[in-house]
């Protein structure tokens, strides 16, 4: 999609057209490549792919896993006494349940907001909702640049950066 950019605006829906043919299945066999990884109490770690897997096809993956990655023990947690925008900071006296965390992500490791809330239900299951937000303008490592899914490239800002 040329005619919009889709990091200042929402792509309209009748822009999109289904993927079909050769480049349709090649997707769909890429995607089907198993990967194998570690879950261990909320933390996605050693994540091996095959070696022919083709890399957008690995960081799509990547990005599923950063899904299931919950840091509810508030490893590497970043000073919050004055970082939360007040806006964003819980109503209630209850400041444990906003913190911020370094996180490992697809864009390497970044600033990560969690806002955990207990809820209360008729049951006597135990129920938490969870909102996560993540800062990629904090990021350890920048994330590349990518024209499209298939063909990405290290920013020369990232490549700057990093060289100073």
């Amino acid at each position: 999609i040329e005619s919009v950019n889709p990091t200042q605006q929402q792509v309209p829906e009748n822009l999109f057209r289904p993927l079909t043919g050769k480049d349709a299945d090649q997707m769909i066999k890429d995607l089907s490549r198993p990967i194998n990884f570690l879950y261990v109490r909320g933390n996605v770690r050693e994540i091996k792919q095959e070696a022919d897997d083709p890399e957008w096809s690995v960081n799509v993956k990547k990005g599923l896993l950063s899904i299931l990655e919950v840091n509810l023990d508030k490893r590497k947690q970043l000073d919050q006494s004055s970082s939360i925008p007040r806006v964003l900071r819980p109503q209630s006296s209850n400041e444990d349940s906003m913190y911020k965390v370094m996180e490992p992500s697809i864009g390497g490791e970044c600033e990560t907001l969690y806002k955990v809330s207990p809820h209360t239900s008729s049951s006597d299951d135990p129920i938490m909702y969870i909102t996560k937000v993540r800062n990629y303008d904090n990021c350890l490592d920048r994330p590349m640049y990518f024209s499209s899914m298939f063909h990405g490239k290290r920013c020369a800002e990232c490549v700057k950066e990093r060289s100073d």
